[in-house]
């Protein structure tokens, strides 16, 4: 009888302290006003941003309902999340995207490695990248692509 209320006691405590955290998921998280922006969360740490025709990669740490990203230069930016749910420093909201609710960031997130070019064609022909920034870029695209096969 002891060693079932000690269950049941332990087993309602964890439920109580994961329950009242904060609840996330690895993944694509889409913004709510912006709908080709993305983030994805991975489950190494790293994420990649996609923010007004703009790309960012780095590390994030998740701790007492918030999120920290943070640049390569050392730069942070913090967030709220809760149940799958991010909310940035202007009030904006990035919601997990999840299969059968794909949305346009989600779209963005899965191109092909073509379109991905594509991307970086624009991005350079608009002044918004060097041809050795792409170039150096495409080729880490190819290097995932392959890893991926």
């Amino acid at each position: 009888m002891k060693t079932k209320l000690f269950f049941l006691f332990v087993v309602g405590y964890l439920l109580f302290i994961y329950g009242c955290g904060s609840k996330y998921r690895e993944g694509i998280y889409g913004n709510n006003v912006r709908p080709k922006d993305y983030l994805e969360l991975k489950s190494d740490g790293s994420y990649y941003l996609k923010e007004q025709g703009n790309g960012y990669a780095g590390t994030y740490k998740i701790e007492d309902g918030a999120i920290t990203l943070v640049l390569g230069n050392g730069s942070a930016s913090r967030a709220r999340i809760n149940n799958n749910v991010i909310t940035d420093e202007h009030g904006e909201r990035w919601t997990l995207w999840t299969e059968g609710n794909t949305g346009l960031a989600y779209e963005e997130a899965h191109k092909s490695l073509q379109d991905k070019i594509n991307d970086l064609d624009d991005l350079v022909k608009h002044g918004k990248m060097t041809m050795q920034e792409a170039e150096k870029k495409v080729e880490e695209l190819k290097r995932k692509e392959q890893k991926n096969k």
